[in-house]
């Protein structure tokens, strides 16, 4: 039970997280200053695409747990490679974002790693 649970809060955490990466967008790109519009575009595409890769992957272990299959193998396989690709980009994050002094980038990491253990839950679901 209490492995389901963490799988739910895991889930709906990294949903939060990846919204909160689409609705500043804007405001992160003009906070770069005055650059190309080429740049401005790439900026835009990698900020928006980590949002969704974030809800996509809590919205997967969301919906298989929510559907009943927690214990099923597949269900196993999305727990665990969802944890390791938040945990990939949770060292990725160590190794550049939190080297700035924005304060939401240096929590990115920690928030992705919590999620990764939580979801790493699910694996032993029976």
């Amino acid at each position: 039970m209490i492995s389901l649970i963490a799988v739910y809060a895991g889930a709906v955490i990294i949903i939060l997280w990846g919204v909160a990466h689409l609705f500043p967008t804007a405001a992160i790109v003009k906070g770069f200053g005055d650059m190309a519009i080429d740049n401005k575009r790439i900026l835009v595409m990698e900020w928006v695409g980590a949002g969704l890769w974030m809800c996509f992957v809590g919205v997967l272990c969301l919906l298989i747990t929510s559907l009943g299959m927690a214990g099923d193998n597949a269900a196993r396989v999305v727990y665990a490679a969802s944890s390791a690709m938040l945990m990939i980009s949770a060292v990725l994050g160590f190794a550049t974002g939190f080297q700035t002094n924005i304060i939401p980038i240096k929590l990115c990491p920690f928030v992705q790693m919590l999620c990764s253990m939580l979801l790493l839950s699910g694996v032993n679901l029976i």
